[in-house]
């Protein structure tokens, strides 16, 4: 067991593979502490779990100063997490959903029980956090939801009742982009059946891209977020947790994209418009991949979110009673400069609002015997509005010119808008149950039956507005100005998925230590309409998405529990695989179902309590995704050498988006003695080799390995009551991008966002 009490915020579920709670000394202990998870919707030892997962402690999210997913992924195999306009991407083992506001991810998220229907309303959550899972392969019995590549099961920390007062705050400052980061956790006891947690972060950032075209910085935050945790516990057997999560986002650019190969002559007349980005800003750009953008300065992104969760357990002797009700609204906004020039040339307005409502309701066994079980129902009922404006002044014709001259001349913008309403109903039933044959083998059975109804209303029209930035408080309606890039008008559909899901899982134990496991599960994500589509008249509907897979897995413990090794060898056959395409003309990701992908590869996790002051960590994964049936666009390469005469490319047998051969995280936590002080040294690695960030292939689109390294050096006392600490992430200066692809009317150019440069910061913390 740990002893310290610099330990104490990692008691309970807070040890994993790739947090450092465990260090050394001679107030430390060598021997590893399980961790408690909820990956089956029980509380269960890590050891146990015949899932393969991973899991980070909020203690080490806090340490290193990880402020969202995006910055989360970075640390994790065969894991990436990137930041979008209509939706974000989630890939788990190269396989995850595209660019398009229709999505339901493949990766789930789900914050407390509840899940988050909208891929972008995670990004504030990553604050006072006790633990995040990384759930991999199809989560079918448990979550369901579509998420058929995996999930983030992510906790906040909750009170204990009849804990003392108690809590930290913790500030972080960084000497090369004006990063603040001001954290702080309260507990407080009232009385011995009530506490109530409050918590808060401040979050600012200058930004860490330059615009030499207009000056400043790019990549900014100012960012303020707020949670309030009860928990009332009047009897023995019944206890409810009510967390409600409320804040803000504001950033400046966050989709900055930097211009390469836009080498055409500089025009004539500069400020001309209509026409493409290269032809309008050809020697504007600096055409290199250094941290500097030529964009307008109107690119922003805000957004407001409420999150509200209650959970009931009712223990009733033989079985406990669990209801989970979810109470979810976010609101955001996009200002984004589509053709990443200084003219206001192809400019969009993206709001995007989720009102969500959802209720599980589970009965689980609590008595040991032959066979455990677990009933459950859930519903989920959610609205999204998607409200699009742009001003696509990159189209070069004749009628576009002069509507646009006449537009301007009365003091307003031209544009297009795109209005969709969608409204979700989910509904599901499932059980679970677990057979012990004898002590050392039990069979899983889950069965998920669900079933899910979209309708959507949309309405396309030419607008006018009262500026650049296309509010659409200052829109008006106008007759098609001429018969291209949007078709007016409007229409209603509706449409319903439902598919039943079964799972099988062999568990063996060679000894206490050491378990091994073999399942089959299935998976489904629902269809959708695509919300990229710029036909009012009719409404595009995609199918679902469906997904057979296999596990082989061991979990164990060695040397008096001082090493930890789990691995997984998995496979992974999708079927209707859901792919957002990007169409360089107009800028549209368009969404069709490609026949077939699969993925396949063997995972290792291990942590190694060494010496007495010395633990290491390692995750590692080898992969091949790949398409098994797929005819996808031509990149502008083919096309250039005349390799495109079908207008298409046969992708069977090629890789995936995001989809590494290999990628993995080693790390070492040192903790040694300096007098009265206690110093604590964690250097870590990542490490992948090249991978695609489009589907078309395209050699510029295609992300080199590459190793980032990141460091924390500590001092504090030995209590645990304050500590200050060196934190320097990606030391090696990686250019990482997170976003590639053609540049919107300019074929053989290209727009590219890469992730944070290097920076080094101060942190420091006191617990009382």
């Amino acid at each position: 067991m740990l002893t310290s009490r610099w330990i104490r915020p990692c008691q309970g579920a807070v040890i994993a593979f790739l947090s450092g709670c465990v260090v050394a000394g001679p107030a430390f202990a060598q021997e590893l502490e399980e961790i408690t998870v909820t990956a089956r919707k029980r509380a269960e030892g890590l050891q146990d779990v015949s899932v393969s997962i991973q899991v980070v402690s909020g203690e080490q999210l806090l340490e290193k100063g990880t402020v969202d997913m995006n910055d989360l992924s970075q640390t994790l195999p065969a894991v990436t997490v990137v930041k979008g306009g209509a939706s974000d991407q989630l890939y788990i083992r190269g396989i995850g959903s595209g660019f398009n506001g229709g999505f339901e991810q493949a990766v789930g998220t789900y914050i407390d029980g509840v899940y988050l229907g909208r891929s972008r309303g995670s990004r504030a959550m990553m604050f006072d956090l006790d633990r995040v899972e990384l759930l991999k392969g199809p989560q079918t019995t448990f979550f369901g939801n579509s998420s058929i590549a995996g999930a983030f099961n992510i906790t906040t920390a909750t009170p204990t009742v009849g804990e003392k007062f108690n809590g930290h705050i913790s500030a972080m400052g960084d000497f090369n982009h004006g990063e603040k980061n001001l954290e702080a956790a309260l507990n407080i006891p009232l009385g011995d059946r009530f506490a109530v947690r409050l918590a808060a972060r401040k979050y600012d950032m200058d930004g860490y891209i330059d615009n030499t075209w207009f000056g400043g910085q790019e990549g900014g935050h100012d960012d303020k977020f707020g949670r309030i945790t009860a928990v009332w516990e009047p009897t023995e057997s019944f206890k409810a947790v009510l967390k409600h999560s409320f804040g803000d986002m504001e950033q400046t650019a966050p989709f900055a994209k930097e211009v390469i190969q836009c080498n055409a002559p500089p025009p004539a007349n500069p400020n001309g418009r209509p026409g493409s980005s290269c032809a309008v800003h050809a020697g504007l750009f600096d055409n290199q991949l250094n941290y500097a953008v030529q964009h307008s300065r109107f690119e922003m992104s805000w957004a407001d979110f409420s999150n509200t969760s209650l959970q009931l357990d009712w223990d009733a002797g033989g079985a406990t009673v669990t209801s989970v009700t979810g109470w979810i609204k976010n609101e955001n906004r996009d200002l984004m400069d589509l053709d990443s020039g200084p003219y206001t040339n192809f400019n969009t307005n993206q709001y995007d609002e989720i009102d969500q409502f959802s209720q599980e309701l589970r009965l689980t066994s609590n008595t040991e015997g032959k066979l455990d079980w677990m009933f459950g129902f859930y519903f989920q009922d959610g609205d999204v509005t998607l409200d699009g404006n742009n001003n696509p002044y990159f189209v070069a014709a004749p009628p576009w010119q002069a509507a646009i001259t006449a537009t301007q001349a009365a003091g307003r913008e031209a544009g297009t808008m795109s209005l969709r309403k969608q409204n979700e109903k989910t509904k599901s039933a499932f059980t679970a149950m677990t057979l012990h044959v004898n002590d050392a083998n039990r069979l899983l059975f889950g069965l998920r039956w669900i079933e899910i109804e979209k309708s959507m209303s949309q309405l396309a029209s030419w607008a006018t507005f009262s500026d650049v930035t296309l509010t659409r408080e200052s829109r008006q309606l106008i007759p098609p100005p001429f018969g291209g890039f949007i078709t007016a008008g409007s229409s209603n559909s509706s449409a319903s998925w439902d598919d039943l899901l079964p799972s099988v899982i062999y568990e063996h134990d060679f000894s206490t230590d050491n378990m091994a496991y073999l399942s089959f599960s299935q998976g489904f994500k629902g269809g959708g309409f695509d919300f990229s589509n710029r036909d009012g008249n009719v409404n595009p509907i995609f199918d679902e998405e469906t997904v057979n897979a296999y596990e082989l897995g061991f979990k164990t413990r060695a040397f008096n529990n001082r090493l930890i090794l789990n691995g997984a060898v998995f496979f992974s056959d999708y079927k209707g695989v859901q792919q957002s395409v990007l169409n360089p003309a107009n800028f549209t990701f368009s969404v069709s179902n490609a026949a077939g992908s699969s993925t396949r590869g063997v995972e290792l996790d291990t942590t190694f309590s060494a010496t007495d002051n010395l633990t290491l960590f390692a995750n590692l994964t080898f992969m091949d995704a790949q398409f098994d049936e797929f005819l996808g666009a031509c990149n502008q390469v083919q096309i250039d050498a005349g390799q495109c005469a079908t207008g298409f490319q046969d992708l069977a047998g090629k890789e995936t988006t995001f989809a590494p051969n290999f990628s993995g995280s080693i790390r070492a936590e040192w903790a040694f003695d300096a007098g009265s002080l206690l110093v604590r040294f964690s250097p870590s690695a990542f490490i992948t080799d090249s991978y695609y960030l489009q589907s078309d292939l395209d050699p510029f689109n295609r992300q080199d390995g590459y190793i980032r390294w990141d460091a924390r050096l500590a001092v504090g006392d030995h209590d645990g009551r304050w500590e200050v600490a060196l934190i320097g992430k990606n030391l090696s200066d990686e250019k990482v991008m997170f976003f590639a692809n053609d540049l919107p009317g300019s074929p053989g150019s290209y727009m590219i966002g890469l992730e944070r440069s290097r920076s080094v910061g101060l942190q420091a913390r006191f617990n009382f």
